[in-house]
């Protein structure tokens, strides 16, 4: 086979696999957004790169800031590009009815809300042996609108890694 007949291919976990990770991304995310979502709880749904972000958002409001913001939307899920020892894989998540609902942190009152509009957002998942379960790992990148329209588009190339000589751009 080719290289790039293998690309086209990608290995899929079993259906109740598949059905754990969206299960359990959903779970990490409605913690993710809660009000006061309970820092303690915060390796049983999010870890790596993930769990630095979530850590340094957390311990920034130990400042106690006037509002907090959670954001709720309707998720299509997408699981995607398991790995050979399928313990990792990409998560699509098509966000439609974004909201950004403001709330007084002291008071617990909402102060306003805020259409965001539909999003694409990507995040990989890591399975956990130790703690039975899928986790955010990391935020990858949120797609561009209209991108499943380009998809099939020939001038669209996807790229699994980009090497250092191949980088271009004012960071080089």
């Amino acid at each position: 086979m080719t290289e790039s007949a293998a690309r086209r291919y990608e290995w899929m976990a079993p259906d109740d696999v598949v059905r754990r990770v969206r299960q359990q991304y959903l779970e990490a995310i409605e913690w993710i957004n809660h009000v006061e979502r309970d820092a303690r709880f915060a390796t049983r749904f999010v870890s790596g790169a993930m769990l630095v972000r979530i850590g340094q958002a957390m311990w920034t409001r130990a400042g106690a800031p006037m509002f907090v913001g959670v954001l709720r939307s309707d998720h299509r899920l997408e699981v995607r590009r398991f790995s050979e020892d399928g313990e990792r894989c990409l998560l699509v998540d098509h966000q439609t009815q974004r909201r950004m609902a403001t709330y007084h942190t002291r008071t617990g009152q909402r102060a306003v809300t805020q259409d965001l509009g539909d999003a694409t957002v990507v995040y990989s998942m890591i399975y956990d042996p130790s703690d039975v379960r899928w986790k955010i790992d990391a935020f990858v990148q949120e797609l561009p609108a209209g991108w499943e329209r380009r998809r099939n588009a020939k001038s669209l190339v996807e790229v699994d890694e980009l090497s250092p000589r191949d980088s271009s751009g004012r960071d080089s």
